[in-house]
């Protein structure tokens, strides 16, 4: 049996933090963004983006995520170039990885539906939390406001559907909110899959 839940929410929402409670809880957390990074250095998707935005791209034959960043999150075609690229060979990965596991699975990603990643899941939380606490969270991590306001700017077509989250406090109060999802929604939805076999 296999329950799949999408975890999804802006950049610095607290997404992620979401996801590790989940895991601490016993879920097999999918970092989407990781495998994105694993897929970038694939050599037919690294071929690609070298065709599409040029080798000023690579640092020491690989892709310089930094460099990407600085080239799509200013330009939105680009971004959708660079989408149109990755996301079928990520979506495949991601489904392959999944076919592989039981029990709970969280697929942590931002732009989860953009993907088409939502298609796997059983079950969507999206994690919401107020844009100021956002800002402060980006910046502690070195992003500039140019940056951040770029970032947020290519994630707003993100659905408020399935379970919010706003993640409006402090840490334990975030956590408890999880703990409610697993014990009230998740558990029973999981039980009631597998069919009530022990």
């Amino acid at each position: 049996m296999r329950f799949v839940v999408g975890v999804t929410g802006k950049i610095g929402s607290g997404k992620s933090t979401v996801s590790k409670f989940l895991a601490k809880l016993g879920a097999t957390v999918i970092d989407v963004d990781k495998v994105a990074h694993e897929i970038l250095e694939t050599e037919n998707v690294k071929r690609q983006i070298v065709e599409a935005f040029g080798k000023e791209i690579l640092t020491d034959g690989k892709v310089n995520r930094k460099k990407l960043a600085g080239v799509v999150f200013s330009d939105s075609l680009k971004l959708r170039l660079l989408e149109s690229i990755v996301h079928p060979v990520l979506r495949e990965e991601i489904a392959r990885r999944v076919e592989k596991l039981r029990g709970l699975v969280v697929l942590d990603a931002a732009i989860l539906h953009r993907i088409g990643l939502d298609k796997l899941c059983d079950l969507i939380i999206v994690v919401t939390a107020p844009l100021d606490r956002i800002f402060e969270r980006l910046r502690a991590k070195g992003l500039s406001e140019g940056e951040i306001r770029r970032r947020l700017s290519f994630q707003n077509d993100i659905p408020l559907e399935g379970i919010v989250v706003d993640n409006e406090g402090d840490l334990n109060s975030l956590r408890e909110k999880v703990e409610k999802i697993y014990q009230q929604i998740l558990l029973p939805r999981i039980f009631s899959k597998q069919g009530g076999v022990f």
